[in-house]
């Protein structure tokens, strides 16, 4: 598959190759007299042959049997020779995408610059400008091994797996990728456009979602970063190739969209926007007489996202519409207060939709969606708005948004308001000191359900049951007694993993391209012992029996063996697993010693946050090692106690339920003070 080459890897690269840390591979050259000696480098960054290194590892065991294009991303990955990630993943993008334009498997970089020229001269000076004078040997490896593969398998199947492997691997600085599923959500509430302006958009994942909508000709896209344009213009290409009936421009640009505007004057059917979150510097002084300040004058220089609403309407035509990703600070700060009430008396914000918390993996902030529009001229503005709120409904959030808009469109007036769901509030109503814009502000509350005396007796005679059973579930312990635990060797979890006994399992951001949304189990979900909650767009690791189960950021330490109505869903991406093997360590046991008092020390004297919640390195945790028929023992014993915490926090949320409906009832005149008595032959009595 691969040319022998002269590649050299670092001792990095090698760590990526194996799928460990780089201390693992120090390790291996000290405890290893024929690993591999450097080829190059220097004494602190020494290089090594890359062939020397990949057959090292397979005679270990150290290096997997992959797939052919997983091979090929390895090799990309560890051999940039200089460049960036990112610009790797380009080269290789637009080598794809040129690949039926050139005579050559491997043209030079001239050559590709003009194979892409033929296909798309503005893409191909965005692109190639990214390129070297000439390839050097491990690029000129890893793009030949890149065309080989796309003979096989196809060049839009190769570069996506690519992309998405890029995405993963980009790990934290990813988390600003719009999900797929909220991209096609935006996408519907904005409904058919044949042109589309997205003014920051990263990878492209919202103009990926309006090509695949069926009806855009043209899409504008900005972004100030340099590899983001060049990997959105890649797949712009790319979708334009294979969708039949998709043909049109794809005019991608660098830049800053406030300072610097690529589109002025540019007017499209749709807006679509992820804009950042609270910039500072945004150019609030070199923008103050800004032809964009439409509605309610300059933005506030604590309010740049108001300055994004703004931009969008500039951009829009007559009657368009523009949908726009936003913090909910963005409804109600003050400073914001005169803009907000122009948008409402111009009638050019439509709908504001609260989102679920944890949408977006950089923040578990329950986000908004601004739905605006585009005044017609001359015409009478919009008298009412329409507020949503999808935050408990996550599993269903694209079906309820979408539904109350559609009803919204058809004709606002006859939009029947649902407790806790959406209501469609006057303008005049809204423009009060405030003018907040909160969704949760206007939504009638749900109907209470204390006057249903037969769901609080259910709850009583279920409560009464858990509080008869609930010592009963602790185990039978000896105080005081010899313990062949007490004074056992504490071993680092960290070696445990060196020694195969345990591997460690967590889930990637979401990334473009994944699948439909999968059930995942969130951090709450451990800490109750209760099924999965969460949603995830990726493929990342599934939850088996048997996995033990660690927050990565809590208030304090916790790790719980996952319930069976865990096993099969996705890891949310706050949640790591420990798999143990089974011959070597009892999973109740490593749960219950991983939780011991000693750990949460060593987690608080190593964070270095200033908040209540703590990042949690489960590889730094110690963790004693008896015999594995000790472990056994002991770890029935933590069984029954994690049991007992999970009742105890059962009966103490039913309790609160349950008080709260009583005191809620009798407020209101659903109960008799008086409990001995019935109000009448057909009550109940609480005992």
């Amino acid at each position: 598959m691969f040319m022998d080459g002269t590649s050299t890897v670092s001792a990095t690269g090698i760590a990526k190759l194996a799928g460990v840390g780089r201390a693992a591979v120090s390790n291996w050259r000290r405890r290893h007299l024929d690993f591999p000696q450097p080829v190059g480098g220097s004494a602190t960054s020494p290089l090594f042959g890359l062939a020397e290194v990949e057959d090292w590892l397979r005679v270990q065991g150290k290096l997997a049997e992959l797939s052919p294009r997983e091979l090929v991303w390895r090799r990309l990955h560890s051999s940039s020779d200089g460049l960036e990630l990112a610009e790797m993943l380009c080269l290789a993008g637009a080598l794809l995408i040129a690949s039926g334009n050139s005579n050559e498997r491997l043209p030079t970089p001239s050559g590709l610059a003009e194979a892409l020229a033929s296909i798309d001269k503005s893409a191909a000076e965005l692109l190639s400008a990214g390129f070297p004078d000439e390839w050097s040997p491990r690029q000129h490896e890893v793009l030949t091994a890149v065309a080989e593969l796309a003979e096989e398998h196809g060049p839009r199947e190769v570069f996506e797996f690519l992309f998405t492997q890029y995405v993963a691997a980009r790990g934290a600085a990813s988390n600003f990728t719009t999900p797929p599923s909220l991209a096609d959500l935006m996408v519907e509430l904005a409904g058919p456009a044949t042109s589309v302006l997205d003014f920051t958009c990263g990878m492209g994942t919202l103009l990926g979602s309006a090509l695949a909508a069926g009806t855009c000709v043209d899409c504008f896209a900005q972004d100030i970063d340099p590899a983001a344009v060049r990997i959105t213009q890649l797949r712009q290409l790319f979708t334009r190739r294979v969708a039949p009936g998709v043909d049109g421009r794809s005019v991608v640009r660098l830049g800053d969209s406030l300072l610097s505007d690529a589109f002025p004057g540019r007017r499209v059917d749709v807006v679509l926007a992820n804009p950042p979150f609270g910039l500072q510097n945004w150019g609030h002084d070199r923008l103050l007489y800004d032809s964009r300040w439409e509605f309610g004058g300059v933005p506030p220089r604590t309010e740049p996202e108001l300055a994004w609403v703004q931009h969008a309407l500039a951009h829009l035509k007559p009657g368009g519409y523009a949908v726009l990703l936003m913090p909910p600070a963005a409804a109600q700060r003050p400073a914001g207060r005169r803009i907000r009430a122009e948008l409402l008396r111009r009638g050019a914000l439509q709908a504001v939709v609260a989102l679920p918390p944890k949408l977006l993996p950089h923040t578990s902030i329950a986000l908004h969606l601004w739905v605006l529009r585009r005044p017609l001229d001359g015409a009478r503005s919009a008298q009412c708005v329409l507020f949503v709120d999808t935050s408990p409904k996550s599993d269903t959030m694209r079906e309820v948004a979408v539904a109350a808009w559609h009803a919204f469109r058809e004709d606002p007036a006859s939009v029947p308001a649902e407790p806790g769901v959406r209501a469609v509030v006057s303008v005049i109503d809204l423009l009060d000191d405030a003018t907040d814009l909160t969704p949760q502000r206007y939504l009638p509350l749900p109907d209470v359900p204390y006057r249903d005396s037969a769901d609080l007796l259910t709850a009583y005679e279920t409560l009464d049951a858990e509080l008869g059973g609930l010592l009963a579930k602790l185990p039978p312990l000896v105080v005081g007694g010899a313990s062949p635990i007490g004074d056992a060797h504490l071993v680092p979890v960290k070696q445990l993993m060196q020694n195969g006994d345990l591997t460690l399992h967590r889930t990637a951001p979401p990334a473009g391209g994944s699948s439909a949304d999968r059930k995942a189990v969130t951090s709450h979900d451990v800490a109750k012992g209760r099924p999965p909650s969460g949603v995830t767009t990726t493929n990342g690791s599934e939850v088996r029996a048997g996995d033990v189960l660690v927050p990565q950021i809590a208030g304090q330490l916790l790790a719980r063996v996952a319930t069976a109505e865990q096993v099969g869903a996705q890891l949310d991406t706050t949640v790591q697993a420990l798999r143990p093997n089974a011959d070597m360590l009892d999973p109740w046991f490593l749960a219950g010693v991983l939780s011991r008092r000693e750990n949460e020390h060593i987690v608080v004297r190593q964070s270095t946050t200033s908040s209540a919640q703590t990042r949690i390195d489960v590889k730094r945790l110690r963790v004693p090692l008896p015999p594995i028929d000790v472990q056994r023992r002991y770890g029935e014993a933590f069984r029954r106690i994690a049991d007992f915490e999970t009742s105890l926090a059962r009966v103490n949320d039913l309790g609160r339920l349950l008080a709260r409906g009583l005191g809620d009832g009798l407020a209101a005149g659903a109960f008799d003070a008086d409990l001995t008595t019935p109000r009448n032959s057909g009550d109940r009595r609480l005992d």
